[in-house]
Parts: C-alpha cells; sequence; structure tokens
C-alpha cells in the first residue's frame, strides 16, 4: 500500500481471498498521514479520522467512531490500539468491530504492540 503525493491511498496483492477496495472516497478533502497493512488495514487522515478496512471486514471500510487521534499501533492479529490527542487509550482487536475507549489508561506516551502482548509507556 502506498500513499500517493495527493494524500490518497493505492494498494495491491494477490487477492487470495477477494478484492479489498481502498477508501478513497471515505478521505474526501483529508490526506493520508499514515498507513498500517496486512489481514486488516488502517490509514489515519490529517484531520484526525481513522479508517479501518480489511479481511474480517469483507473488504469493506468504515470509520470507527473515532476522531482526533495522534497515533495508531498495530499488532497481529487484527489489533489496533489508538491513542487520541490528548494521550487517551482505546483498543480494538480480532473479536470486535468497534474500537473500545480504555478509562484507565491515560497519558500514554508510546504503545507497542505484538502477536500476544500490549506495552505501555505513560507520563
Amino acid at each position: 500500500m502506498v500513499i500517493t503525493r495527493d494524500g490518497k491511498l493505492a494498494a495491491w496483492g494477490e487477492n487470495g481471498s477477494q478484492e479489498c477496495e481502498v477508501p478513497n472516497d471515505q478521505i474526501g478533502s483529508a490526506s493520508v498521514v499514515q498507513v498500517w497493512s496486512g489481514g486488516e488495514n488502517y490509514a489515519l487522515l490529517d484531520d484526525g479520522r481513522l479508517l479501518h478496512w480489511g479481511r474480517q471486514l469483507r473488504g469493506k471500510a468504515f470509520p470507527p467512531e473515532l476522531s482526533e487521534i495522534d497515533a495508531v499501533f498495530s499488532g497481529y492479529p487484527a489489533a489496533v490500539i489508538v491513542r487520541d490527542t490528548e494521550g487517551n487509550i482505546s483498543i480494538s482487536g480480532a473479536a470486535q468491530s468497534r474500537p473500545v475507549f480504555l478509562k484507565e489508561l491515560k497519558n500514554w506516551e508510546d504503545v507497542i504492540v505484538g502477536p500476544q502482548f500490549i506495552y505501555g509507556i505513560s507520563e
């Protein structure tokens, strides 16, 4: 997957399961800042929105109910940790379709996501 000069996405692969459309229609006038790719795909937009699409979603994209996202940390399988601009953490995984806000996790500086662990560094 690549970010084009105009801030949109282009992707290619083996299409072993099915073709997975890139959600450029949902990007609108925003630009893609960062992408994470694998069985699940995430794109962080410059307006703070996060798009998610891929195998578990049968190729369809949906915008999670999150905004003002500062960083995303993606792991396997289909796990994503999202930090908002105030350092609050939300987590999603293969068994969840929407991110869950973790109220007890605040002011995180960095997060590391692996196949069987999540580590975080707080202030």
